[in-house]
């Protein structure tokens, strides 16, 4: 398959040289799975080429190339607004907008226009085309965020892929913007952006559009220019086991707390509308250059969920186990699941499903076959709801299963820096800058909930990982991980009937690729730009440099070429703009 498509003492210096060896340490095969970065795209400053020719989105593709991966996860993000005034009342969507600045610095979520969608398609062609100049197999994977702060999940998101809903506006016009003071890359939960009942007047005089119009065109059409001008300059290359180059995107938008891979509702419950754009897409980006690989995103559970739309949910343990047990199952009067459909799409229309990849882990000395608990939870509620063997089809080779996002967020509630930035407006400090109550407080708090992190720009006062123990339990994350992705066996020694087994370092479920949720206090890898300021980074470099030599054994094992750019091995990548 090809690739087109990531303390300056001593004491710092020993970790790193440490790190480095354990990255050389393990013993790699052509089997081995990378660990790889991500590009994500909140909004249209991310994505915008300004007149120079960069961009956000380029700089990022730079820095995730120092992660010695030969494949990128890009995660471009647009949003919804509800159908009435409030995200908690209603899973439906009333509107689409995008997310940008406006002139004072706030973030604002605007309608669409026939422009803004020419100059979206223009610029992931940009960041596409020097994915693939760097070595990269470009990966695919849209989000649909809340737009209006609220913070609601995607995952019970009832979202049609075709049908029409306000935020299309002709022209280019920045009338009617929607100011939404959000503080951080991504929503806080208690905010608004507008009060009453009903859509913003620039959205209620906006024409209909689609998901599919908005969102799955312009990225099949940006794929498919990137393909053409990477060929054009010999830059495409076939990864092992692949007769020619093959680009992957999902077609679902991506999670929790915000980002599809989480879209669970939208796919289970639509899946024969999701399944009917399958060919469609694949024609639209063509099969001239490279083969093109299909979808979908989900969560690791709660796959029969229509009611997380309407909740956020916080830290206690009480909370979390109503979360796990998925004690709310279907919100009021809400379509089947299309149990024939899924069943299509997964056994005969795709080629790969994601899955979000943030099950509970056990803390400090965990055993390495806990990295596959999100997988069995995956499949052991396909299999209870529909009767789909997810084993089964992975082991046959039919069906990829990846991890679409990977790794520890350290926080402690939903609300990410809530608690600290409500605190600060009262002129409170916290005592201890990690005692902040949105962040863990220990390993084992940590462990508990991955998908809970600390969004916004870097700042020491609220970075989970500068209590010694989180720091610790991190690397020892990382390091296990590594171990766990290096060591699984060929297809010929594997056991033919896969089952859950009691040896703490066996393998059921076949990773193929694995994707680290570069953002925020997740982004060990320092590749999204609020990652790092001039107080410090949530780049470990310990960590960074294991990944990197891990994954440039990887690629050299199954026949690759070195990927291209990023910073030197432990440095952090220049930042660029």
């Amino acid at each position: 398959m090809p690739r087109l498509v990531l303390l300056a003492c001593l004491l710092l210096a020993g970790a790193v040289s440490r790190a480095a060896a354990l990255g050389e340490g393990v013993a790699v095969s052509t089997a081995s799975t990378q660990l790889s970065p991500s590009v994500n795209l909140i909004g249209k400053f991310d994505w915008e080429v300004d007149a120079s020719g960069w961009s956000r989105c380029l700089d990022m593709v730079w820095r995730a190339a120092g992660a010695g991966s030969d494949r990128i996860n890009f995660v471009p993000t647009h949003h919804w607004l509800p159908a009435s005034g409030s995200a908690a009342a209603s899973n439906t969507i009333g509107a689409f907008c995008h997310m940008h600045h406006t002139p004072s610095g706030a973030n604002a979520c605007s309608p669409w226009s026939d422009a803004l969608i020419a100059e979206f398609r223009r610029a992931m062609a940009v960041c596409f085309t020097e994915a693939m100049r760097q070595g990269l197999t470009v990966y695919v994977r849209p989000h649909l965020d809340d737009g209006t702060a609220n913070g609601a999940w995607r995952n019970g998101l009832l979202l049609r892929p075709e049908a029409k809903h306000a935020g299309f506006r002709r022209g280019a016009g920045a009338a009617g913007r929607l100011a939404s003071s959000l503080r951080s890359m991504r929503p806080s939960p208690r905010r608004r952006c507008w009060a009453g009942s009903a859509l913003p007047p620039s959205h209620a005089r906006a024409r209909p559009t689609s998901y599919a119009d908005i969102m799955l065109a312009p990225l099949a059409d940006a794929l498919r220019d990137a393909l053409a001008a990477a060929a054009g300059e010999g830059v495409l290359r076939t990864l092992p086991g692949r007769a020619r180059p093959a680009p992957r995107t999902r077609r679902a938008a991506p999670p929790g707390r915000g980002t599809q891979g989480e879209m669970s509702a939208t796919v289970m419950r639509f899946a024969s509308e999701w399944g009917g754009l399958v060919e469609g897409l694949r024609a639209r980006v063509g099969g001239a250059h490279a083969d093109v690989l299909l979808g979908v995103g989900l969560n690791f559970n709660r796959l029969d969920d229509t009611t997380s739309v309407a909740k956020t949910y916080d830290s206690s343990r009480l909370s979390w186990l109503m979360w796990q047990l998925g004690a709310e199952r279907s919100a009021g009067d809400v379509p089947p699941i299309d149990g024939d459909g899924v069943r299509r799409l997964l056994g005969e229309q795709l080629d790969f499903v994601g899955i979000s990849a943030y099950a509970p882990y056990t803390g400090p000395g965990m055993a390495l076959n806990e990295f596959e608990s999100a997988a069995f939870m995956f499949a052991d509620e396909m299999r209870s709801l529909l009767g789909i063997d997810v084993a089964a089809l992975v082991a046959s080779g039919r069906l990829e299963l990846q991890y679409s996002e990977f790794g520890l967020g350290g926080g402690g509630a939903y609300s990410g820096t809530q608690a600290r930035a409500r605190a600060a407006r009262r002129g409170r400090a916290h005592p201890r800058r990690w005692r902040a109550p949105c962040v863990a407080r220990s390993p084992a708090e940590v462990a508990l909930r991955p998908f809970f992190g600390i969004y916004g720009a870097y700042a020491p006062g609220s970075d989970p990982w500068a209590l010694p123990a989180n720091r610790a339990f991190l690397r020892e994350f990382y390091f296990k991980a590594i171990a766990w992705l290096a060591a699984w066996r060929a297809a010929a020694n594997r056991p033919a009937a896969p089952a859950r087994a009691s040896d703490p370092n066996s393998r059921t479920y076949r990773v193929s690729s694995c994707f680290i949720w570069s953002m925020a206090s997740w982004d060990v890898l320092g590749v999204h730009p609020e990652s790092s300021s001039d107080r410090g980074s949530y780049r470990d470099p310990v960590i960074a440099d294991a990944v990197a030599t891990y994954n440039r054994r990887v690629v050299a094992a199954q026949g690759g070429a070195a990927v291209g750019g990023g910073g030197g091995r432990g440095a952090l990548p220049a930042a660029g703009k």
